[in-house]
C-alpha cells in the first residue's frame, strides 16, 4: 500500500479561509422571532438550525471548552453558535484547499485527534462538501481501524497534532493509497477573524436524506460495521415534536437551557448526539472536558467547573463516581442522571434518587436513540417506550422478553433502524436485548442485559449472567466482572481487581461476603462456587467495548485456557 506524502497544517494554505474580515460581531439583543417561528419543527436540518442561531441569535451559547486543558479548575469559555458558524466556515475554505476532487459522491474522510470542538466543526464543514466524515473508536485495533478506512473507501485521513503515529500505524495496513493529512488546532478555526461564508443552502427535503457521516459496530465479536447517519437521523429528536403523543414530557425538555457533559469518546453516537441534538435540536449546551482522558477526577473537574447541570454516560462511569465523596456530591447535585448501555446498579442509583433525578436512555449505533417517557425517580429503571417507535417484545425465558421493531409505513419517520441501508429492506429488527416485564405496569419494561447473557447450564437450566456480574460489582474493590459457564454444571466468574498489586486471597477475602449474599437468595443451579472464581491477571484485564463494560465472549477466549482448567482441576 502507497501512502501520499502527509502534508502539515503549516505547510498548507492558511486554514483560517481565504478571505479575513472584521471579527465577528456579538450582539446581545434577543431575537424577535424564534426558531419554530422561522423553522418548522421535524422539518429542518442542523445546517439550517445552527445558521438560524448564528444570524439571528449569535450570543447563544452553543458550547463550552476548558480554558486549560491541563487544569480545568481554571474554568471554561463560553463557544457561541455566532462563532461556531464561522469556524465551520474557516474550516470547509481549508478543506476545499487541501482534499482533491471526489471520484464518487460523498467521499468519506477520517479523523483522529482528541476530544474537542474540531470534531463538530469539521463535521459540519464536511457536510457542507458534500463529503462525510467516517468516526473510529481509539479502543479498536489496528488492524479493526485499518478495515474501516477501507471498506468505506476513504482516501483521506487527517489527524491532529500528537496523533501522527496513530495515524502511521493504520495507513500501511489500508487497501489502496491514502492521504495523511495533519488538521490546524482548534484555535485555528475558533478566530475571531470572520470567515467568507462558504454557502451549502439546501432545503430540508434536498438533505435529509443525504449521508452526514459514518460510525460503526462495536466489533467486539469480528470486525466493525460501517454506519452511515443522514442528516435527517442527525435531528431525529426534532421529529418526537411532531409524533402524535408529542405532548408528554421528553428528553428535549431536558436538554434545554441546561450544560450537559458526556464521558464518551467522540467516535460514540452518544457524544455526537449531545454536540448536535442536545445543543442544536434541544437547547442545551454542550460542556467538553479533557481532550483525551476520563477519569474520575477529570470529570468531577468537568462537571463542577463546567458548571454542568446533567449528565449522559454508561453506568460504570457512575459507578466509579459515587464511590468518591466529592463524586458523589457532585452527581448529586445534578438536575438530570441519564445512563445507557448497560443496566446501573439499585446501590448506585439508591445513592443519588434523593437528590437528583435519575433516567435510562436506550439505542444502539444502527437505531439511534429511542424515544421514551420519562419516569419518575420511583421507577428510575423502567422504560415506558412511546408508541410510534413500533416496538414490540417477544418471550424467551420466564418474565424475560427481546425487544424488536416492526416496519409499519406510518411510523417511517421515527423508526430509524428502517433509515439505515443495512436494514432498509429488513420487515423486523431483533435488538438482541433482554427486557422484564413491570409486575403491574404492562407499558413499563426494564432492562436487564443481552440475549448471551442467558448461559444454559448442563442440566438446561438457565441463569441471567448480568444479574450475577452486577451483584459482584458492588464489592468496592471488583473494577468489572464476567460470568459464564455454557453447558458446564456450575458458573464461574472471572473477576477483575482495581488494585493489581492485592493478591488473590485477599481479594477472596473482600469478595465472599457479596458472594454469600447472593448464594443465599440464588436457585442452586446458579450459586457461585469458591473455586469458581477467576481473578484476572495484571495489565491483562477484561476484554471491554467502546462504553468500558466488559465484553462476555471475547473476555471469555482471552482467558480460555484459566477457564478450562477450572472445569478439570
Amino acid at each position: 500500500m502507497a501512502v501520499a506524502p502527509a502534508l502539515g497544517a503549516d505547510n498548507t494554505a492558511s486554514p483560517t479561509g481565504t478571505v479575513m474580515q472584521n471579527s465577528i460581531p456579538i450582539p446581545v439583543s434577543s431575537p424577535a422571532s424564534s426558531v419554530d417561528d422561522v423553522l418548522r419543527p421535524g422539518y429542518r436540518h442542523l445546517m439550517q438550525l445552527i445558521n438560524y442561531y448564528a444570524n439571528d441569535d449569535p450570543s447563544r451559547t452553543y458550547a463550552a471548552i476548558p480554558v486549560d486543558s491541563d487544569d480545568l479548575s481554571r474554568g471554561f469559555r463560553d463557544v457561541s453558535y455566532a462563532q461556531f458558524a464561522n469556524a465551520i466556515d474557516h474550516c470547509a475554505h481549508w478543506l476545499s484547499r487541501i482534499l482533491s476532487d471526489p471520484v464518487e459522491s460523498f467521499e468519506p474522510v477520517a479523523y483522529f485527534g482528541p476530544k474537542d470542538l474540531r470534531y463538530p466543526i469539521m463535521l459540519m464543514a464536511l457536510a457542507k462538501l458534500e463529503r462525510k466524515m467516517l468516526l473510529i473508536g481509539f479502543t479498536l485495533h489496528r488492524t479493526a481501524q485499518a478495515h474501516l478506512v477501507s471498506t468505506t473507501k476513504c482516501k483521506v485521513v487527517l489527524y491532529a497534532e500528537g496523533f501522527r503515529e496513530v495515524v502511521s500505524e493504520i495507513a500501511p495496513l489500508v487497501d489502496g493509497q491514502v492521504h495523511v493529512i495533519e488538521a490546524p488546532s482548534q484555535e485555528a478555526w475558533l478566530t475571531d477573524q470572520k470567515s467568507e461564508r462558504y454557502t451549502w443552502d439546501k432545503s430540508w427535503e434536498e438533505a435529509k436524506d443525504l449521508p452526514f457521516m459514518v460510525l460503526h459496530t462495536s466489533g467486539t465479536t469480528g470486525m466493525p460495521k460501517p454506519i452511515i447517519y443522514t442528516h435527517q437521523m442527525m435531528v431525529s429528536f426534532d421529529s418526537t415534536r411532531i409524533m402524535p403523543d408529542a405532548k408528554h414530557e421528553s428528553l428535549l425538555d431536558h436538554m434545554k437551557g441546561r450544560r450537559w457533559f458526556s464521558p464518551t469518546p467522540n467516535s460514540h453516537v452518544v457524544e455526537m448526539y449531545v454536540a448536535f441534538q442536545w445543543t442544536a435540536v434541544g437547547g442545551g449546551v454542550a460542556v467538553f472536558g479533557h481532550p483525551t482522558e476520563s477519569t474520575s477526577s477529570l470529570i468531577i473537574d468537568a462537571l463542577r467547573y463546567g458548571k454542568c447541570q446533567a449528565m449522559i454516560a454508561p453506568p460504570i462511569f457512575y459507578e466509579r463516581l459515587v464511590k468518591e465523596p466529592l463524586g458523589l456530591q457532585t452527581l448529586q447535585g445534578l438536575d438530570f442522571i441519564y445512563f445507557g448501555g448497560a443496566s446501573m446498579s439499585p446501590q448506585t442509583a439508591n445513592r443519588l434518587v434523593s437528590h437528583t433525578r435519575v433516567q435510562a436512555a436506550f439505542g444502539t449505533t444502527e437505531s439511534g436513540m429511542f424515544f421514551v417517557r420519562p419516569r419518575g425517580n420511583e421507577d428510575w429503571q423502567w422504560f415506558e417506550f412511546r408508541e410510534s417507535n413500533g416496538i414490540e417484545f417477544e418471550h424467551q425465558d420466564g418474565n424475560l422478553f427481546e425487544l424488536k421493531v416492526l416496519k409499519k409505513p406510518e411510523l417511517k419517520r421515527w423508526q430509524q433502524i428502517f433509515q439505515i441501508s443495512q436494514f432498509a429492506g429488513v420487515d423486523v429488527w431483533r435488538s438482541g436485548d433482554l427486557w422484564e416485564r413491570h409486575p403491574t405496569r404492562h407499558d413499563a419494561w426494564r432492562l436487564i442485559g443481552r440475549m448471551d447473557d442467558l448461559i444454559g447450564l448442563a442440566d438446561a437450566k438457565k441463569l441471567n449472567a448480568s444479574t450475577l456480574e452486577m451483584e459482584l460489582s458492588q464489592c468496592p474493590g471488583v473494577a468489572g466482572v464476567v460470568v459464564g459457564g455454557s453447558g458446564q454444571v456450575r458458573p464461574f466468574a472471572l473477576v477483575e481487581w482495581t488494585d493489581e498489586d492485592v493478591d488473590n486471597e485477599a481479594k477472596l477475602d473482600e469478595l465472599w461476603p457479596v458472594v454469600q449474599n447472593w448464594n443465599e437468595k440464588a436457585s442452586q443451579h446458579a450459586r457461585l462456587q469458591k473455586d469458581s472464581i477467576l481473578f484476572t491477571d495484571p495489565g491483562k484485564g477484561l476484554v471491554r467495548n467502546v462504553k468500558s463494560v466488559p465484553v462476555r465472549k471475547p473476555s471469555e477466549q482471552l482467558y480460555a485456557e484459566e477457564i478450562k482448567h477450572l472445569y478439570t482441576a
